[in-house]
């Protein structure tokens, strides 16, 4: 079940305001965030987000995690474009109710951590429509430091991209790839924030179902780097 409101033109000053929630049987999650579009009368967007999710990755990982947190943003045009954006945040979670029969690594990191993350991200789009794009390109450049506080500590990067073409009249060719590597400073990568590949990121597999895994166990552990494609046509 998922139920999103969301109010486009706040008080007829054109900020953003919408309230999530989604409840399923993996995912239950509730999410508050507001934009303004225009901070300070300038091509600035800022907004906040304030969170709480809790997954059940019983069935691939052999335990279950909440998050709970918040995080302040913003971006703003380099060009037409090109464009930029600061985002820090701070979450509490929790690896929790893992199976005795888990992986050993799950086990060690069972508990609460406390991370505070910088993330950075760079945007080149030139595809027709940002919504249903049948031709042109985007680029995307992110990158994430967690350290600045907290118990946690990582230089996370990925970098993705898409291209779109319209071979026939209706048809729309896209290709697209992903590569991304997670760097623990000072510390193993804990497992959530490991990547994972499967479901909604690789068709025909199952959720974290490609990657490295406990031989004993069968528990999906993830990885530290990350690179999938995909190619698609559509009608």
């Amino acid at each position: 079940m998922d139920i999103t409101v969301r109010e486009r033109n706040l008080l007829g000053q054109g900020q953003s305001l919408s309230a999530a929630f989604t409840l399923a049987a993996e995912k239950s999650s509730l999410n508050l965030s507001f934009t303004e579009p225009y901070f300070m009368d300038r091509s600035v967007s800022a907004g906040f987000d304030i969170f709480h999710t809790r997954r059940d990755f019983q069935d691939s990982r052999s335990f279950d995690s909440q998050s709970t947190g918040f995080s302040i943003r913003a971006g703003f045009p380099l060009s037409e474009f090109f464009r930029q954006s600061w985002r820090y945040g701070f979450d509490i979670s929790k690896v929790e109710d893992v199976s005795s029969a888990a992986s050993a690594l799950i086990k060690q990191q069972e508990g609460t951590r406390y991370a505070s993350t910088v993330k950075h991200g760079l945007l080149y789009d030139v595809r027709d429509s940002k919504l249903f794009p049948t031709d042109g390109y985007v680029t995307r450049l992110s990158n994430g430091l967690a350290g600045l506080g907290g118990n946690v500590f990582y230089l996370r990067n990925v970098v993705s991209g898409a291209q779109y073409y319209s071979p026939a009249k209706d048809w729309v060719l896209s290709v697209s790839t992903r590569a991304g590597h997670i760097l623990g400073l000072g510390e193993d990568v804990q497992i959530v924030d490991r990547f994972f590949l499967g479901g909604d990121t690789l068709r025909g597999f199952a959720s974290a179902g490609v990657g490295p895994r406990d031989r004993r166990t069968k528990d999906s552990l993830g990885g530290e780097w990350i690179y999938n494609g995909t190619v698609e046509l559509r009608l």
